[in-house]
Parts: structure tokens; sequence; C-alpha cells
């Protein structure tokens, strides 16, 4: 609250409105740095890219909570992943 106060009276000045721009920059970076780190861990196949693409899509485009497509992800690859082990183990 105290932070935010004093901000509030310094805002106007030119000073601070460019280091919150040099932030906004640098936050937007740290970002892309993460999704890219989370990328080549997560997407290591066609499943992977399937479900976030689809997850992609829909956060964008529909108002939902990213909570319950990390959760319908998380199912979607335990089915799937549990599927494939009883072809491997099937097909012995």
């Amino acid at each position: 609250m105290i932070i935010a106060a004093v901000l509030t009276n310094f805002a106007h000045l030119p000073v601070v409105q460019h280091a919150f721009g040099g932030i906004r920059v640098v936050v937007g970076v740290l970002i892309i740095n993460a999704v890219s780190g989370m990328w080549k861990k997560s997407v290591v196949d066609k499943l992977g890219l399937v479900l976030a693409i689809l997850s992609f899509i829909v956060a964008t485009f529909v108002d939902i909570s990213p909570v319950w497509l990390v959760l319908l992800g998380a199912v979607i690859g335990i089915v799937v992943k549990s599927f494939q082990a009883k072809e491997k183990g099937g097909a012995k």
C-alpha cells in the first residue's frame, strides 16, 4: 500500500514512466524465456504438440481458467499414455 501511494505521487514524472516502460520490456522477455524453456521440456512428441496448440487456441478464444486447461491436459496425457502402454503390453 505504501509503495502504491508513493508511486502514485511520482507516476507523472517522465523518468518513472520510462522506467516502467523498460520494466514492461524485461517482463515480456522473461515470459518468452519461460515459455521457450517449458516448450523444450514439454513438447517431446505429437501428443504434446497437439495439446500445446489446442491449449493455446482455447486459452486465446475461450474465457476459461488456465487451471482447467492444465487439469484437462494432464488427464488426456495420462489416458493416452496408459492406452499406449496397454497396446505395447498386449502386442507381445
